[in-house]
């Protein structure tokens, strides 16, 4: 059939004849596929373990997210300060999360594994500890930054680790809790909102914030 000629459906049913054209179908298809994405998102979202674990890595999202850029622009103001190059910082921040990336994946997963042989909570007990431990390691790498660059870099190794430490985990927690014809659906609503609410709005918020506040940064580092 020739392209922009509508092309016709039959359905006989009970004797009845009802043709369809492809636009009527295409309407069909999406209402249909919406009515699906209703249902599962409600059925998804009715899990109290999945909108938990759904808000909390859309937190550590956020952290993760205003740590890119505007640890940066600290560490960088800091250098400065104390008249030393930094031009490398945005270099030695993204080694030092990726040291702390792989180290927390593999430290979370192993943890986890060898953890579950005493306790079967043992994946949310590690996420848990995890984001635990990165809130002192963080608070006191802002604290010492000026001060201490070296003990700086190496309290956001550690903060950044713990917060990785559930990185793999929590794809496991959610085909726990999700059944098979759900998880995909699921998984792809917590991607969704983790970096739609979490890294991608975190650094937009915390900017609007410290302009709102006319806060300089340097006195406090002096």
């Amino acid at each position: 059939m020739p392209p922009g000629i509508l092309q016709d459906y039959s359905i006989r049913s009970a004797g009845i004849a009802v043709t369809f054209t492809n636009s009527t179908v295409l309407v069909v298809r999406i209402l249909m596929y919406f009515v699906i994405g209703c249902f599962l998102f409600v059925v998804v979202f009715c899990s109290k373990t999945y909108m938990c674990i759904t808000l909390g890595f859309t937190s550590i999202a956020w952290v993760v997210g205003a740590l890119a850029l505007w640890m940066v622009k600290l560490m960088e103001l800091v250098y400065q300060i104390n008249d030393k190059p930094s031009e490398n910082v945005s270099f030695i921040f993204g080694a030092v999360t990726c040291a702390a990336g792989f180290c927390g994946v593999t430290v979370g997963t192993m943890g986890a594994q060898f953890y579950r042989r005493f306790n079967s909570k043992a994946d949310t007990l590690v996420c848990a500890l995890g984001n635990l431990l990165a809130a002192p390691f963080l608070f006191f790498g802002l604290i010492l930054a000026n001060n201490y660059v070296t003990v700086t870099w190496v309290c956001v190794f550690l903060g950044e680790m713990c917060l990785f430490l559930n990185w793999a985990l929590v794809p496991d927690i959610l085909m726990y809790v999700l059944i098979p014809v759900r998880r995909s659906t699921g998984n792809g609503m917590q991607m969704l909102s983790s970096h739609l609410l979490g890294d991608a709005l975190s650094p937009l918020i915390i900017g609007a914030v410290s302009i709102q506040s006319f806060i300089d940064p340097r006195p406090c580092l002096n």
